[in-house]
């Protein structure tokens, strides 16, 4: 992810469909909606990727940039420890409200404090 962001492209769908594992290396694939920004304050703004990984800016429309992929990593490290979407809800307009209402999810106790406040950056 440090790699393609330092070549300014955002994946803009990063999930766990797109993260492989080969001779013990991490590897993203599925770059088909993934975008190069030209200027270093150029913003994407396309609805584009995976509901239950988009970041509020996405969801709202604002403009967006590295961070938003950083939020899908974020979901991703989530559905990880706990097999479940970081932000589900029964149908479309159910998981943008719990996203851009912005409460990240507490992990189950046995994780430690440490990575739960990684989760909530």
């Amino acid at each position: 992810v440090q790699y393609m962001h330092k070549s300014r492209i955002l994946h803009r769908d990063l999930k766990a469909r797109n993260i492989f594992l080969k001779s013990n290396k991490v590897k993203i694939g599925d770059f088909g909606i993934s975008r190069v920004l030209v200027g270093t304050m150029e913003n994407a703004t396309t609805f584009t990727g995976t509901p239950y990984y988009m970041s509020p800016e996405v969801m709202k429309h604002d403009g967006y940039e590295s961070k938003s992929d950083i939020w899908s990593v974020g979901c991703l490290l989530y559905e990880m420890c706990t097999y479940q979407h970081a932000f589900d809800g029964k149908g479309l307009m159910n998981v943008i409200y719990k996203v851009v209402e912005g409460t990240p999810p507490e992990l189950p106790n046995t994780y430690s404090k440490e990575l739960n406040d990684l989760l909530k950056k």
